[in-house]
């Protein structure tokens, strides 16, 4: 984590040379929906002796920005993912029909993003985020409790956005964290990849 953190320092630096300007105040505003890859949850959550067929949906995820200055943004963002499986062993004792299970998380998320080139056609940005992660489902943690809250926090290391006027499409390579301590780990450099597409107004 601390290398992604050095990179996305040396990434904004470039932010405080000379700037151009970005847009016209008439598209100050931005919104994108997404979805990012499920890495993570499909190394740590996959069909072992005692569960079976997982399913994920991956990271789905909206976005609004508001475009502050000729570099900088801020707004909100809320993603979600969630994991089913088949429980077929509990205890060691094999059930006679496998118990669906799942989880879910809720990340909300006030960010901030750093551009950092432009032009008509193509943005480069690098973003961060810190919020409020909800993790729940059929599942109930070591304390006994069936929904958790904790700390999140992430950073796009290298965001592109492409496209012209008001529609446009980005990728993104970055990550999610969530967790409050070694046995309440929620999100573990989860959503590495994403695509989304948006429309600024």
């Amino acid at each position: 984590m601390k290398k992604q953190v050095f990179l996305l320092i040396l990434l904004a630096l470039p932010i405080f040379g000379s700037a151009k300007v970005l847009q016209p105040d008439s598209t100050r505003h931005e919104v994108r929906i997404g979805w990012g890859d499920y890495m993570f949850e499909s190394l740590v959550y996959h069909p072992n002796h005692s569960n079976a067929e997982y399913r994920y949906t991956g990271h789905v995820f909206a976005e609004y920005q508001y475009q502050i200055n000729n570099w900088l943004s801020a707004g909100a963002q809320v993603d979600y993912e969630q994991v089913w499986w088949k429980k077929e062993y509990i205890n060691g004792i094999k059930m006679e029909e496998p118990i669906p299970a799942n989880f879910y998380n809720i990340a909300l998320m006030p960010t901030v993003r750093f551009t950092y080139f432009y032009n008509p056609w193509v943005a480069l940005y690098s973003s961060v985020f810190l919020g409020l992660n909800i993790n729940g489902g059929t599942e109930l943690n070591y304390k006994g409790k069936q929904v958790a809250l904790s700390a999140d926090f992430g950073l796009t290391a290298l965001g592109v956005r492409i496209g012209k006027n008001h529609w446009f499409g980005a990728l993104e390579v970055g990550g999610l964290f969530s967790l409050n301590n070694a046995h309440e780990i929620y999100l573990l450099d989860s959503r590495i990849l994403s695509v989304s597409i948006g429309c600024r107004l």
